[in-house]
Parts: structure tokens; C-alpha cells; sequence
């Protein structure tokens, strides 16, 4: 019997110390006692941490709670999510509180603050006791969010665990949390563009102050695409340029630019992928439209979605004003034969037509035709300073005689060449081309093409190079030659270039035309491998005034040269053209036809230089 008391003591004891025993728990707060049901209890004091905080709201969230941003209109304010409020005493208590980790936010509503940070509740029936906090002055985080691709920083959302908080972000990219507790919270920034990812981060905010995050940048994750394409079109230099935003270079190896012309389909332009984002189209050809799209090669070289289109229209700088047909015009013994000839007089131009000359005005109103009886085969036309017209007859492609007509239409002068049957006034020598200066002086090309000659008015030969002197090489030919106001000489060898001399004949540059690339228009505007090469074949020249800009008229068009020799611009049609010249704001552009082989129209085009 005694030891069966002794027996019950023991177990007793063991029970009573069982029950009594205490656990630890992670988290602000003590667990104790053997409670039915989980609940917190904490007091507050206000911010001189002396007097009890009463009727404060406390809130309870979990701590990896979140607001939703999935439902744009719902914004969550601590209101809607209060448990309890303190009494007189400051004291909270939060009952039936299932087993999890959670934030204790509290306020007095003035913007004071308390914030119990991760406090566990581990077992259904655990009761916690939370260390005595004092109300502090709201902190607040502000930051900067950056987005690369030309994303929309107004899509993106600054979020605050364990207190359903969020920031909206502006067009700047600003962003300011407000209304913070004091102490640590992890940060979710997120955009509602699918095409970016998300950034978390773990920020301390102190009583009364702002927390700055300074610049945030979100990573771009999604498929790669161009915004913002953008293009200018340069008339002067017939040149289309295309830019558009620059993305995160890290995730592509390069950009494509497919182009369409005239509504049909795109084509790749470049070979290989361009490395900055723009692009530079001088292909181009008048009268038409273009189209462009743009994509961004992967680094797995396949390509994004193709941009939005943009379009340049109708691109040429030299916009055709009218046209002169002269099969319009009667002819004189038959048909017109032969390639031909045209030169600018003052406000006005004279054209060979067969065994003709028409001077027309600048509108293409027929003013006279000149014609003599000696004349068989007028090919070849210069004006004097006086307004006099030189006429070049030709015979098996060399000069025979050269008439020169006054203001009323008489001819009053005639230079006779070797080979000649009218001997009177003979030069002596053969030649091929010519041109008159700014002194009257006739600038003859020989008959091989490899020399120049300088004749004065009477026809004596002042000065001569070329073959036999400098400048020409012996192998040349001479397909093209002419004047400027100031007396300098334009010689174009063919394949080699324009050579200028000034009015004794000293070399003062070469253009090296092989240097100069043009287009030329064979019908297929997209197949540039077929359009670019070398321009070559010069057959007429004109000097522009002052700026000493050359018009040259060449197989497939005329182009602009810069008097340096840089390439300006170029006309391509399907034409060929034998003469282009310049009359005030005006260009005019003689073409030959291509089945009878003589010229039938001129164009009128105004002078964008100008």
C-alpha cells in the first residue's frame, strides 16, 4: 500500500511538470499555456512610449500575402482587412488563428506605426505573448523603375509583402510607397506586360524617413520586337532613313529591314544582320513608293515579329513638269536620223531635229527654226556670249564645218575642218566634239579623242594638249566635253573620268567616275545586285552657275555631281539620255528613243538645287 502511494505521487509530479514546461517559437512573441485555441496578445503604447495606445486598428496578414493586381479595380487599404483594435490599456488580442507565419501591422490613424515582423504561430493551440512596441511615424520607400524595349513604366506595380500594399508608377518611371512601419519588408515589382519579368528585393524603413531604391530596372523576357519605327525622307540626297527604339543588345545578335516597293513583296535588304538600329536606303528610283518592316534577330538567329510598316512616297527630287515630243514638229527630207543635240540660250534652248534647229522657250513654245542649205548632218550645238548659236555639221562622226548664226537667224561665220571639201576659212585639223568658252573661244576635241585644242575667233589655234602633251592619255576617248562661266574645261575620257583644266589648259582635278556607283533602273527594283555598278559613258554635259554643280547626262539617266565630284543625286528612267542642261530653276533632259533611234521628247523638271 505504501509503495502504491508512492507510485501515484511520482506520476502526478511528472504530470504536473509535463504541463508546466514552456516551448520556443521563431518570430516576435512567446508561446505558453495549454490553450483550446491559437491566439496573440500584444500592447502598444503611443509615441512617447509611456502611454497606452488606445483604439488602435491591428491588422493580421500572412507574411507572403499580396495584393492582387490580376483585378486592376481592387485596391486593398488596411481598412478592409482590420481584426482588432487596442482597448484603454493598449492591449490587442487576436483570437483563432490558424498555424502559419504572419506581419502584425498597427496605426493610431495619424500616421503612427508598429509593425511585429514574422511572428509563427506553429500548432492550433498555441498561445503567443508579443514584446510591448511604440507607435512611430510612418516611413516611406520612393524609386526610380526602368524598362528597356520602350516598355511603358505606367505598367508597372510596386508591391509589399505581408501588407497588401502597392505603389502605382508613373510615365517617368517614379514610384513612393507611403505609410510604412518601421522595419524590413520584401518588395515584389512586377509589370502587367507579359513581356517583362519580375524583381524582388528586401528594403529597411526607418521612423520618419524615406527609404530611396534609387534606379530599378526590370528584366526583359519576353519575345523581342521593334517599337517606335520612325523614317525620314531626304529628298535632296533621294536618301530614306529608318530608326527605331534601342532594346537590350543582350538579348539579339542584330536587326533585318525588309523592303516593298510599289505595294509588292518584301524583300530582306541587308545580308547580314545590322548592328545599329537604323538604316540607310539610297536605292531608289523615282515615281514609285516604298515600304518598309523591320525585326530583331535572336540569338538563336530566328527572327521576332515584323514591325509595323512605314512608307515613303513618290521620292524623286525632280519632279516632271511637262514633255516636248518633236515628232510633233514637221521634218525635212524624210525621217530624223541620228542621235542629236540640244544647248541652253537665254531663257530658252535650241534642239537638233534631223537637218533642223528649233529654239523653244522655257515652256516649250516654239519661238524659230534655223536651218542652211550647207548644213547635212547637224549634230553638235554651243552659245557664245553674245547669244550667237554654233552649229557643228558632222560627217562619218567628225566635224566637218562649224556655223556659227546670229540674233536674226543668219549665219555669219564658218569654220571648215581637215577632210572638209569647202576649204575656206580651214582649220587645219580634225575634230570630233566641241564647245565655246566664256572669251568666244572655240574648245575642240581632236578626231582621234585623245587631245584639245583652243582656237580663238579667227580660228588660230592658241594652245593644245593631250596626245602629244599632258592631261589626255594617248588611249583615251573623249565622249563628252564643256564649259563653265568661268572659262574651265570639262573633258570626260570615257572609263576614266572627268578631267578639268582651266581656260590654258593646267589641270585642276579629276573625278574618278569608276569611283561613283549608280543605279540603274532594269526593271527590277528589289534585285540590287543587278543595279549598282560604276557610272560610265558620259554624253553630255552641263556646269551649273555658280555653284559649279555637273549635270550629266549618262546610259540609263542623268546624276548630279557636287563640283568636287561627290554624287548628289541621280535620275534613272528607261531612257537614253543624250544631253541634260539647266535653265534657271529648270532642267531639261533629252532623250533618244529606243526602236527609231533618234530623239522624240524632252523633259522638263524642276531644279531642286536650285
Amino acid at each position: 500500500m505504501k509503495v502504491l502511494r508512492i507510485l501515484v505521487c511520482i506520476i502526478g509530479f511528472l504530470i504536473c511538470l509535463l504541463s508546466c514546461s514552456k516551448q520556443d517559437v521563431s518570430g516576435n512573441g512567446t508561446l505558453i499555456g495549454n490553450p483550446t485555441v491559437a491566439a496573440i496578445k500584444g500592447t502598444l503604447y503611443e509615441v512617447d512610449g509611456k502611454t497606452p495606445a488606445r483604439n488602435a486598428a491591428v491588422y493580421l496578414r500572412e507574411k507572403n500575402a499580396l495584393v492582387d493586381i490580376g483585378q486592376m479595380s481592387l485596391k486593398k487599404t488596411i481598412v478592409d482587412s482590420v481584426i482588432t483594435t487596442t482597448d484603454d490599456q493598449g492591449v490587442f488580442s487576436i483570437q483563432k488563428v490558424d498555424p502559419g507565419l504572419y506581419m502584425i501591422e498597427c496605426t493610431d490613424g495619424n500616421n503612427n506605426y508598429a509593425l511585429y515582423d514574422s511572428v509563427a504561430v506553429e500548432n492550433p493551440d498555441s498561445s503567443i505573448i508579443l514584446p510591448d512596441d511604440t507607435l512611430k511615424p510612418a516611413g516611406a520607400v520612393k524609386g526610380t523603375i526602368n524598362l528597356s524595349s520602350g516598355g511603358n513604366p505606367e505598367d508597372v506595380y510596386v508591391l509589399v509583402f505581408g501588407v497588401l500594399r502597392f505603389a502605382t508608377v508613373d510615365s517617368e518611371g517614379f514610384f513612393c510607397l507611403d505609410d510604412l512601419a518601421e522595419g524590413n519588408y520584401d518588395l515584389r515589382i512586377v509589370s502587367s506586360d507579359k513581356n517583362y519579368g519580375y524583381l524582388g528585393t528586401n528594403i529597411s524603413v526607418t521612423a520618419g524617413d524615406t527609404t530611396n531604391l534609387g534606379n530599378v530596372e526590370l528584366p526583359f523576357v519576353g519575345t523581342p520586337e521593334i517599337r517606335n519605327l520612325t523614317i525620314e525622307i531626304d529628298t535632296l540626297k533621294q536618301i530614306v532613313n529608318l530608326y527605331w527604339d534601342v532594346i537590350d543588345t543582350s538579348l539579339i545578335l542584330g536587326f533585318n529591314v525588309y523592303r516593298s516597293v510599289n505595294n509588292g513583296d518584301y524583300i530582306k535588304y541587308n545580308e547580314l544582320p545590322l548592328v545599329e538600329p537604323e538604316f540607310h536606303d539610297s536605292v531608289l528610283f523615282p515615281n514609285r513608293s516604298y515600304s518598309y518592316r523591320v525585326s530583331m534577330v535572336k540569338k538563336d538567329s530566328t527572327e521576332s515579329v515584323k514591325s509595323g510598316v512605314v512608307f515613303a512616297q513618290n521620292i524623286s527630287i525632280f519632279s516632271l513638269l511637262d514633255t516636248l515630243y518633236l515628232d510633233e514638229y514637221p521634218k525635212i527630207a524624210g525621217k530624223r536620223h541620228g542621235p542629236s543635240c540640244m544647248i541652253a540660250a537665254d531663257e530658252s534652248f535650241y534642239v537638233v531635229d534631223g537637218k533642223l534647229i528649233r529654239q523653244f522657250d522655257t515652256s516649250f513654245n516654239l519661238i524659230r527654226t534655223l536651218s542652211d542649205t550647207s548644213l547635212n548632218n547637224p549634230l553638235d550645238l554651243a552659245t557664245g556670249t553674245d547669244g550667237r548659236l554654233y552649229v557643228a555639221d558632222v560627217y562619218s562622226e567628225y566635224i566637218h564645218k562649224i556655223l556659227v548664226f546670229d540674233n536674226n537667224g543668219m549665219v555669219i561665220r564658218k569654220y571648215n575642218f581637215v577632210g572638209s571639201p569647202d576649204t575656206t576659212f580651214s582649220l587645219g585639223i580634225g575634230a570630233s566634239l566641241f564647245s565655246v568658252d566664256n572669251k568666244d573661244r572655240l574648245i575642240l576635241v581632236s578626231s582621234r579623242k585623245d587631245s584639245i585644242y583652243i582656237c580663238d575667233t579667227s580660228g588660230s589655234i592658241i594652245r593644245s594638249w593631250g596626245r602629244f602633251g599632258t592631261g589626255i592619255s594617248d588611249d583615251c576617248g573623249i565622249t563628252a566635253i564643256a564649259t563653265d562661266e568661268n572659262g574651265n574645261i570639262y573633258a570626260y575620257e570615257f572609263e576614266r573620268g572627268i578631267k578639268v583644266f582651266d581656260s590654258n589648259g593646267v589641270s585642276i582635278r579629276v573625278i574618278n567616275t569608276k569611283d561613283i556607283m549608280i543605279l540603274y533602273d532594269g526593271g527590277h527594283p528589289n534585285s540590287l545586285d543587278v543595279l549598282k555598278s560604276p557610272m560610265s559613258f558620259i554624253m553630255g554635259m552641263s556646269i551649273e552657275p555658280q555653284s559649279g554643280r555637273i549635270f550629266a547626262a549618262h546610259a540609263g539617266g542623268f546624276c548630279v555631281l557636287e563640283s568636287n565630284g561627290q554624287l548628289l543625286t541621280n535620275y534613272s528612267r528607261t531612257i537614253v539620255p543624250q544631253q541634260v542642261i539647266i535653265i534657271g530653276n529648270y532642267i531639261y533632259a533629252m532623250d533618244q528613243s529606243w526602236t527609231n533611234k533618234y530623239v522624240s521628247r524632252i523633259f522638263k523638271m524642276k531644279n531642286c538645287y536650285q
